[in-house]
């Protein structure tokens, strides 16, 4: 697979969050190599052009040992407390991040460093606590397309928030119009704008980071 830190040098924002997305769309992703929100009202992924991508995650390495006692992994559609406690315990790494239309995962069981056996396409259970959360049966089309609402922010206070510190932090807390730059104490004088984008496959919002002067 091509290195896509050594890429990402010779390319502008537009371009990587391309290749990004076709690694989402394709492969998956590990979480280091992305921006990821883990949310209540789903998991996203923010490319480094603004836009923001509703994905699914699963535990793409599993030992030898979790693998004869609990089986094949669960995937995940929302910021759940198992992938909180996974981000606490650093063990998030472990976790592929991909946009999904149907259930097929691919995942790894490993005996130390060595990989004991390697299955593609398989269908997965979702989480538990997730689906305590999801309000129906889950159906992928439906899920996609009903990204986020926009509209709805109230409903989404809480998410809204925490998307907004963590793209400010990715923008260096600079205006994405006239590039000033704000301290840390002046932070609230940045706004995040999220603008709906149907060109991602009906799946996505675009955000932006304004100063005061230029919302």
């Amino acid at each position: 697979m091509t290195n896509l830190s050594n890429i990402a040098k010779s390319l502008n924002q537009e371009s990587i969050s391309s290749i990004l997305f076709e690694y989402l769309d394709d492969y998956g992703l590990n979480k280091k190599l992305i921006d990821v929100v883990l949310c209540e009202s789903g998991i996203y992924a923010i490319l480094s052009d603004g836009k923001m991508i509703k994905t699914v995650m699963h535990k793409n390495l599993i030992d030898i040992k979790e693998y004869k006692k609990s089986g094949a992994p669960l995937f995940h559609i929302f910021g759940c407390k198992f992938l909180k406690e996974a981000e606490k315990e650093e063990k998030i790494e472990e976790y592929k991040i991909s946009f999904k239309r149907a259930n097929s995962f691919n995942f790894i069981v490993r005996e130390g460093n060595r990989e004991i056996k390697v299955f593609h396409d398989i269908s997965l259970e979702l989480c538990p606590e997730c689906m305590k959360m999801q309000e129906k049966s889950l159906d992928f089309d439906s899920f996609f397309q009903s990204v986020f609402d926009c509209l709805d922010l109230q409903k989404r206070k809480r998410d809204v928030e925490l998307i907004s510190i963590i793209y400010k932090k990715l923008k260096h807390f600079s205006c994405e119009k006239c590039n000033k730059k704000v301290s840390i104490q002046d932070i609230e004088d940045l706004k995040l704008k999220i603008y709906k984008d149907s060109s991602i496959l009906k799946n996505g919002a675009k955000l932006k980071i304004l100063c005061k002067e230029c919302v």
